[in-house]
């Protein structure tokens, strides 16, 4: 089982997704429940993977190393985000996991974390925590109001499709029904 947990690493880690995040982890890795649960680690993201792997241990790890620059700004579909994925693809399949579980699907706007699985590589059985899916609540202050603005609605709606490929969705949120 290996469990990414970028959204631990990135702007949220210490705001309740970070800390649901990394919580989870935990609790995975005390009672394995006959999985082998790997913490999947984007070591580009420096202070935080430090903090993790000293945390976890080294047998506990699955490293690697998004493109510097690969955030997905205006463009989600950017070459260098593709190899983002690519390389986080690899790290992943090279575990040889059982499944994959993203502790947050809405990471890489702007910062170097990708979460989007290449549409040419077979996907392992795949779950996701929802922490919410406010922006489509609240449609006009998001996707048509502020974000739009930003440019955010693409890099969203690519993270809604991951969700959508995802073979389990977990919520935690009033926000994700």
């Amino acid at each position: 089982l290996v469990l990414d947990v970028q959204g631990a690493q990135a702007a949220a880690r210490h705001a309740g997704l970070g800390r649901f995040t990394i919580e989870l982890a935990r609790a995975l890795r005390r009672r394995p429940r006959g999985h082998e649960p790997l913490v999947l680690l984007n070591t580009t993201l420096a202070e935080s993977a430090a903090a993790l792997a000293a945390e976890i241990g080294p047998d506990g790890l699955v490293r690697w190393a998004a493109p510097e620059g690969c955030a997905a700004g205006r463009d989600p579909q950017r070459p260098l985000r593709r190899a983002a994925a690519l390389i986080r693809a690899q790290a992943v399949m090279a575990a040889r996991p059982d499944a994959l579980h993203l502790g947050s699907i809405f990471e890489g706007w702007d910062r170097d974390a990708v979460t989007a699985w290449p549409a040419e590589w077979e996907r392992p059985p795949t779950a996701a925590t929802l922490h919410d899916l406010l922006p489509l609540s609240l449609r006009a202050t998001y996707l048509d109001g502020a974000w739009k603005a930003a440019g955010l609605v693409p890099w969203y709606r690519s993270c809604l499709a991951e969700a959508a490929a995802a073979d389990l969705l977990l919520c935690n949120s009033a926000h994700t029904l």
